[in-house]
């Protein structure tokens, strides 16, 4: 008979409420035990609550995931990728990236099995996850101001964005998300993930309310502000130099502006997002005790908005669109039991961003 102890499952027992008759009465039966444990993993299969976030957090995961990995390969890929909008792209993405790795690994598991991840591992989880969210927008940040450098300041442009000093800002910008979340880490500042709350939240101390206010909601909303204002200014700027562009007699103009327009659109509707995401993740979460809604407020809106970045920059470029499709293709006819012999080759252009 194998020897279990009720004492390691009665938690459990307790949080799912099975429905198996009282503790005392089991222990005095091993095979009572056996059947408890075996309703207990049916249980848990069967829990709506924590097994549909803990797929919805996973797949969503696996989705940005194999999105961000894509682009990152094609972005090094590029014969153009030593600039400095080039190196910015890249450390945006493996921010979101590793960020993403987090939510597919960590969160399911604390979520299904919530004494089975050391309070101190949740801990740094919680370090690591606002760290990388706030290069991923640094570098939103940088991009941002190498456009608007790179349209009002075009003869200083190849100046002020050198190759050495592109990667200089993205180093200090690594330093400086991980710097300034280490506050983080300070008993009573905590931020974390409980998998029986099933939200993000910081310690409910007069310093976890602080840094949620200022660092969390008004530092974070200031800078995505400044980044709209900056892709607007640059824009209306870009519009009205290809109008006159236009009204010379200069070809292609309103096509160049298209290709420029679909980047700007494309970094203003991921600012906005990010401010709805900050506002369903510090405002929305507030107004409601609901466990999954505040589950969807939180994590899962967080969660979204790096998987939108993601695909939002597959859709603007042709190329990106041209490998998804190929990929996507390939596993079609992989599961009709196609057989293929020739390989994925997919032309990146020097040029596509």
């Amino acid at each position: 008979m194998v020897a279990i102890n009720s004492q390691e499952i009665e938690p459990l027992i307790n949080r799912f409420e099975l429905p198996i008759g009282e503790l005392s009465e089991l222990n005095e039966d091993s095979s009572g035990m056996l059947l408890a444990l075996v309703v207990f993993v049916v249980s848990v299969l069967s829990s709506s609550d924590y097994l549909v976030t803990a797929l919805d957090i996973f797949q969503s995961a696996i989705v940005g995931i194999i999105l961000a990995s894509i682009l990152l390969i094609v972005t090094i890929a590029r014969a153009t990728f030593k600039n400095a909008f080039g190196y910015f792209c890249v450390s945006q993405i493996l921010a979101d990236l590793i960020l993403l790795i987090l939510f597919a690994s960590c969160i399911p598991a604390e979520i299904m099995w919530p004494q089975s991840i050391n309070d101190l591992v949740l801990l740094y989880v919680g370090w690591w996850s606002l760290s990388l969210q706030f290069i991923s927008h640094y570098a939103c940040l940088l991009m941002s101001l190498n456009r608007f450098c790179a349209v009002f300041f075009p003869l200083r442009y190849n100046h002020l964005f050198t190759n050495e000093k592109a990667r200089t800002f993205v180093v200090i910008s690594w330093f400086l998300g991980f710097g300034q979340c280490s506050i983080y880490l300070i008993d009573g500042c905590n931020f974390s993930f409980s998998g029986e709350t099933l939200h993000f939240s910081f310690q409910s101390t007069v310093c976890g309310f602080y840094v949620s206010v200022i660092q969390e909601i008004i530092y974070n909303f200031s800078l995505a502000f400044f980044v709209i204002l900056l892709d607007l200014m640059a824009l209306l700027k870009l519009k009205f130099i290809y109008n006159e562009a236009q009204r010379n007699g200069r070809k292609g103009a309103m096509d160049i502006y298209a290709k420029e327009f679909r980047q700007f659109a494309q970094a203003i509707a991921s600012a906005v997002i990010y401010v709805v995401m900050q506002m369903c993740f510090h405002i929305g979460s507030r107004i409601t005790n609901d466990k999954l809604i505040r589950f969807f407020l939180t994590a899962y809106a967080w969660e979204l908005y790096l998987v939108f970045s993601q695909i939002a920059t597959i859709a603007i470029y042709k190329v990106l669109r041209d490998i998804t499709e190929q990929i996507h293709l390939c596993f079609l006819q992989k599961k009709r039991g196609v057989e293929r012999n020739e390989t994925i080759a997919v032309e990146i252009p020097e040029n596509f961003i």
